[in-house]
């Protein structure tokens, strides 16, 4: 039974274009100008076609559907991983290879005094003094082209200039991902 169902189901979604197979064809045929053989081989090809597109719009609506749980998940693991962030008990600051701030936690914002819309996409480089921008500078151009973020290792504090001027000692842990 299932099997008629699905014969069914694919004889009518078949149907317009056998139907406008057909009618091509019998335009042709109406001058002599086509065997009959000919006129089979393209409702056949018509028909492969009309299956091929069924087949095709099937697996097209299944990747959709599993592309689309797979976008949902990431959005999830990406929310929980902003949350993680923004609640971590210390600073966290994210930055691209030029140095420009990605990601900014509400304890930075305590720290530091600058709020995240304020800093996100701005060089990290505008909030440390001028004594440690050079020296910041050299060594995050050394991470990023090595991949090697040991030379943040030997216990570097930076000052940091908050929005009243006032400064702010950090210690810095650095990692390249």
């Amino acid at each position: 039974v299932r099997g008629v169902k699905r014969l069914l189901a694919l004889s009518l979604a078949l149907l317009p274009a056998l139907t406008v197979g057909a009618l091509a064809v019998s335009d042709w045929t109406a001058d002599d100008a086509l065997s009959t053989g000919t006129f089979c081989l393209i409702l056949i090809v018509g028909v492969l076609n009309a299956v091929r597109h069924q087949v095709v719009g099937r697996q097209t609506r299944q990747l959709n559907r599993v592309l689309a749980r797979q976008v949902e998940r990431a959005q999830a693991e990406r929310e929980r991983t902003r949350q993680v962030i923004d609640e971590a008990r210390h600073p966290y600051l994210e930055l691209d290879r030029e140095g420009r701030i990605l990601v900014w936690n509400r304890p930075a914002t305590a720290t530091f005094g600058w709020s995240g819309p304020d800093v996100v996409g701005r060089p990290v480089a505008e909030l440390l003094t001028p004594v440690d921008r050079e020296m910041a500078a050299r060594r995050a151009a050394e991470c990023a082209e090595t991949s090697d973020p040991t030379g943040w290792d030997d216990d570097t504090r930076l000052h940091c200039l908050r929005p009243d001027g006032s400064r702010v000692t950090v210690e810095l842990a650095v990692w390249h991902t």
